[in-house]
């Protein structure tokens, strides 16, 4: 399962190296602006999804792994990159990928807590 400890909701260590390339003061509002753009992907793939629109599920996932890489959400990417191979293979309905959108819905929610509270207390 992705709630293991093998994969981090978030890696202090990318934000370092992103405060390191950028500024330690850029940090919050960064990660609020990621935070800003999570919300809107579960937003608009919750809507692909009830639409049953498997081309805009995968582009929606494919925009949450890009971002969540970027961010060091190390869940939320794998489990995007996950769901958007099966969404690209063309195998599948939207039916049958609905279990993998609520998952990915459940971490992408619970990375976006994490990811606020980390904010707040970084300093």
């Amino acid at each position: 399962s992705l709630r293991g400890k093998s994969v981090e909701l978030l890696s202090e260590s990318v934000i370092e190296q992103l405060a390191r390339d950028t500024s330690k003061d850029s940090i919050p509002m960064m990660l609020e602006m990621y935070c800003t753009e999570v919300e809107l992907r579960l937003q608009k793939l919750k809507v692909a999804s009830s639409q049953e629109d498997i081309v805009e599920i995968a582009e929606q996932v494919h925009a949450l792994k890009s971002c969540s890489g970027t961010f060091g959400a190390n869940a939320l990417f794998e489990a995007a990159k996950q769901l958007e191979d099966k969404a690209r293979s063309g195998e599948l309905g939207a039916n049958e990928l609905s279990g993998d959108v609520s998952q990915l819905e459940a971490i992408a929610i619970e990375t976006k807590k994490v990811y606020q509270e980390f904010s707040k207390s970084y300093a």
